[in-house]
């Protein structure tokens, strides 16, 4: 006795002591074999919207989870077939590593880095939006050619025809670079403060944006009368701030990887870009399509720097890709070094990713467990889910046999049409067939319908598909009569003679049989599929934790709501 009670007291105390075990973690919402779905899976896939109460929310949120969790399933089988290492699996993801490096480097040094603007930005950038500047810009490719332009409008050079001349900008050419009136946040960020920083009249020195080299002019400035409460701007007001911060540690990046990269050019053969690009820019035959180099120039080195060399082939080849409208202009020893710096552009990324061990960060994990995931799966489903499936000639035979009255055709009309533009001319056609006039004749002549001219307006047999408006109108009818009045069709006038009708009959098989095949195998990749979920349920054991995902439900929204209640679990393994 006293023995037995000891084992109750222990069973007892265990449970208590180990009843997170036996139970399911806080957080998630379904277990799939090794794979679990937690809150934070089923917020991702929940879009932020209203619902009617608080049961309608629970539902769609349960069936986000039931979706989740059927991939789960999928996934569990693609590994049970190995595919995680399948060749051409493992080659494509090889060949997306360099966008997800990128983009996990983008992570750590830019959106990582960017901060919530400080109250005093957010309030410098409201103050801006409560004035309108009415500008003018030059906009340049290369510094040199800007300073030149800032020193002559210094001694009194007109600044409309400098930008006629002068400017890249299509839209400020030929109108002196105005670029009208515009707001706080219109404008990249260096443009922006260079111009409010600017009083009406007065000229900039010349700003670096990522479109090249502007010179600003201030018009006028005037008051913003349709800015809005700052509480109300706030939000485009902090992504603006964060976006133009985020650029600006983007490119400050990239910068310190190129002088990383530590460049050393060969002076000559930059030169001598500098001179080819001069000589195709003179010829008139084919101008701004491809530099003019010879086999031997191309295998000139360029430059080397940390990671290897770079030649005249390389710049070239980048060159050849870039649209015409779009290709730099290589005026200069300095315009060539620019281009150069970024021709590897991609490898200097990768290796800063390599060199900050991107690979270990969680966010590489995620996109590479989401690829791999996403493949797999979409493999499993193509070549192993359905892969045996299929319906046989005899099984397609028989059931066209079985179902006699299922491939039945409908009612088909014959009949001769004259179509015509105007409406007078078609009553007047209509007269003359009525009068004995061979309406094919008068098709061969009249019709616009020009692909039926020559069968003089015969539209052969055709059902309500092909031609509704006629189909209807034909029906009315009795064989050799003519339709009393022109039929409308888009503005178009047709005039109809019903010449037989044919009665529905049965299709012949080989008209029906892939449509047969193709039904008789949806429905077969239907129940498999359903078979196949229900029997995957019970061997990855399949687990929904309904209470945890009531908890996600903010039910506050919903305090005159009595259904408001959390639901229980269901366990779908056994």
């Amino acid at each position: 006795m006293r023995r037995g009670l000891f084992m109750l007291m222990s069973i007892i105390l265990m449970a208590i002591l180990f009843g997170g075990c036996v139970g399911h973690q806080e957080g998630v919402v379904a277990k799939v074999g090794k794979f679990t779905i937690t809150t934070d899976d089923l917020e991702k896939t929940m879009r932020p919207r209203k619902y009617k109460s608080y049961d309608e929310e629970l539902q769609k949120r349960k069936d986000s989870v039931e979706r989740l969790a059927t991939e789960k399933l999928f996934l569990a089988a693609a590994y049970e077939q190995e595919l995680d290492k399948d060749e051409d699996i493992v080659a494509d993801l090889a060949k997306t590593n360099p966008q997800r490096l990128s983009r996990v480097l983008y992570k750590i040094v830019v959106t990582d880095k960017a901060i919530d603007p400080t109250e005093d930005k957010i309030n410098q950038a409201y103050a801006r939006m409560k004035t309108k500047i009415h500008a003018k810009h030059i906009l340049v490719e290369n510094e040199k050619l800007a300073d030149s332009l800032y020193k002559a409008l210094q001694n009194g050079a007109n600044f409309d025809t400098l930008a006629n001349e002068f400017t890249i900008d299509p839209s400020g050419k030929g109108h002196g670079g105005d670029l009208r009136l515009f707001s706080a946040m219109e404008m990249i960020q260096p443009f922006e403060d260079a111009a409010y920083a600017l009083e009406p009249g007065q000229i900039s020195k010349p700003v670096k944006t990522r479109f090249g080299w502007h010179i600003i002019k201030v018009i006028e400035k005037i008051p913003n009368d349709q800015i809005k409460p700052l509480e109300q701007e706030r939000d485009k007001i902090i992504a603006h701030l964060k976006r133009g911060q985020e650029t600006k540690l983007a490119q400050d990046f990239i910068e310190k990887i190129k002088s990383d990269a530590n460049f050393k050019f060969n002076t000559d053969n930059v030169k001598l870009v500098v001179q080819r690009y001069a000589q195709m820019m003179t010829d008139t035959l084919n101008p701004i399509t491809a530099l003019p180099f010879s086999l031997d120039d191309k295998k000139l080195p360029l430059a080397s720097y940390k990671y290897g060399n770079l030649t005249i082939n390389d710049l070239d080849t980048t060159f050849r890709k870039i649209p015409p409208t779009s290709k730099p202009k290589f005026v200069d020893e300095k315009s060539v070094e620019d281009f150069i710096r970024i021709l590897p552009q991609q490898l200097l990324i990768e290796k800063a990713a390599e060199e900050l061990n991107v690979k270990n960060d969680e966010y590489y994990k995620e996109l590479y467990d989401k690829e791999i995931t996403g493949k797999i799966v979409a493999k499993f489903r193509k070549d192993f889910l359905f892969k045996d499936l299929n319906v046989g000639d005899d099984e397609v035979k028989a059931f066209y046999d079985a179902n006699p009255d299922s491939f039945i055709d409908s009612t088909k009309v014959h009949a001769i049409e004259i179509q015509v533009g105007d409406e007078k001319q078609a009553k007047n056609l209509i007269k003359k067939i009525k009068n004995g006039a061979d309406i094919k004749e008068l098709a061969k002549k009249y019709t616009e319908r020009t692909y039926l001219k020559d069968k003089g307006g015969d539209l052969g047999y055709f059902n309500s598909q092909r031609y509704p408006n006629l189909y209807k109108a034909a029906m009315t009818l009795k064989p050799g009569e003519v339709y009393p009045e022109p039929i409308n069709i888009k503005n178009k006038y047709s005039v109809i003679k019903l010449i037989d009708v044919k009665p529905p009959e049965r299709k012949q098989f080989e008209q029906v049989k892939s449509r047969i095949r193709s039904n008789l195998l949806t429905k077969l990749r239907k129940d498999f599929y359903e078979n196949w979920i229900e029997q995957a349920k019970k061997k990855y054991s399949y687990k929904i934790f309904d209470d945890e995902i009531a908890k996600t439900i903010d039910q506050s929204k919903y305090e005159n709501d009595t259904t408001a209640k959390p639901p229980a679990t269901k366990d779908e393994s056994k």
